[in-house]
């Protein structure tokens, strides 16, 4: 076997390895798109140096020849379309498909062209020069810019570059009097290393790209409620670390508000469990229209809501409640008709999380004793927040 077919055969395993792992990442998070179309584009890929191969060991090497050609020139635009979606961009999806046509049109043109010719190899190149270029493009409008997607632009450009630098090395290596003759040549060797070493490049880099969003979105989808948005007791956790950190450093108090909303089983019972979740989901858009700066909100669970307001007094965050209560209330006219009950506590720098989230759970409650829809700022008395925590917790 020729030394051509060798990088040949170590291509078609390098892109079915990409293949492979991309698709792995695609069914354990069924949610990562990125993760299967680009399995999709390295097995399209994959079929150029299978097709190569089979041009010189079977007798249709015009059709593997074209077909080769094809399936790579539809895989370097597939990938230029997943660069984009991956990055949450417009696919310039229409101008790929017309440098698909075009890049056919040119190939069957020139099919029977004259080989290690200049203006034949340039325009054998051109399409997958412009292919990379767009791909390119693509991976510049990520945002935030990182090094890994400043990486990934620079190493599709040098590819965009290295494809007429191919046209010049067909010339001056020859790549075989016929297409049976590639694998043979010294240029398969160059253009088999120099392009699986690029295309191995950016597959690294892709790789990563794409497990790290996976990895990143399971986090946010453990963190945060689905029905809402918010997040969920777990996420809100993990964000106040740093926000009483901050607050304990300047002295500052937190606001901590909890809401439920009155009643809930009664509309869960009378409108049934899917209006119940439109209401939920309607007070978790109502707290995240009125949060100030800074703060952050969660689901705690059922039809609790907490909120968490830093660098304002009580009165300031019984205020900012009584606003959100209001909303609620109102909202009740454009559907079903619900109220909100609240109840605040201040935690003072370096206190504790926990006993200020008790004094405004016994404030919520004593809310609710004292006829719902309305918001109760909590005692600073413990023994009186103890008190209140044994009032009847009904509806």
């Amino acid at each position: 076997m020729e030394v051509g077919a060798f990088g040949l055969a170590a291509n078609v395993g390098v892109a079915l390895l990409f293949a492979l792992s991309f698709a792995a990442i695609a069914i354990t998070d069924p949610g990562e798109r990125a993760a299967r179309r680009f399995a999709v584009a390295y097995l399209i890929g994959m079929m150029t140096p299978i097709c190569e191969l089979l041009v010189s060991y079977t007798g249709y090497p015009a059709f593997f020849s074209i077909l080769g050609y094809a399936s790579f020139l539809a895989a370097t635009l597939l990938s230029a379309h997943c660069i984009a979606r991956f990055n949450h961009r417009h696919s310039p999806h229409r101008l790929l498909a017309l440098m698909f046509v075009g890049g056919m049109v040119v190939r069957l043109a020139i099919h029977d062209g004259p080989r290690n010719w200049l203006p034949y190899e340039l325009a054998y190149q051109a399409p997958f020069a412009l292919a990379m270029l767009v791909s390119a493009w693509g991976a510049s409008q990520a945002r935030p810019r990182r090094l890994l997607t400043t990486v990934l632009t620079v190493d599709l450009t040098v590819m965009a570059i290295h494809f007429p630098l191919k046209a010049l090395a067909a010339v001056w290596l020859g790549s075989g009097e016929t297409e049976r003759d590639y694998v043979a040549s010294n240029y398969a060797v160059l253009s088999q290393a120099s392009t699986g070493l690029l295309l191995t490049s950016v597959g690294l880099i892709l790789l990563l790209l794409v497990h790290e969003a996976s990895v990143l979105r399971s986090r946010s989808e453990a963190n945060s409620d689905p029905l809402t948005g918010l997040d969920n007791r777990r996420g809100l956790f993990a964000r106040l670390a740093p926000i009483l950190a901050d607050a304990d450093r300047d002295g500052m108090p937190v606001q901590v508000v909890l809401f439920d909303l009155d009643a809930f089983k009664a509309i869960n019972d009378r409108f049934g469990h899917a209006e119940g979740d439109r209401v939920i989901a309607g007070f978790g858009a109502i707290l995240r229209a009125h949060l100030p700066q800074g703060a952050v909100a969660a689901r705690m669970g059922g039809e609790e809501f907490a909120v968490m307001v830093p660098g304002i007094t009580l009165d300031s965050g019984w205020r900012l409640a009584e606003r959100i209560r209001h909303a609620a209330e109102r909202a009740g006219g454009s559907g079903i008709a619900f109220t909100v009950s609240g109840g605040v506590a201040t935690r003072a720098p370096g206190m504790a999380i926990e006993p200020v989230l008790a004094r405004a759970d016994a404030a919520l409650y004593g809310a609710k004793a004292q006829g719902r829809n309305r918001v109760v700022r909590a005692s600073t008395e413990p023994e009186r927040a103890a008190a209140i925590m044994t009032l009847d917790r009904t509806g």
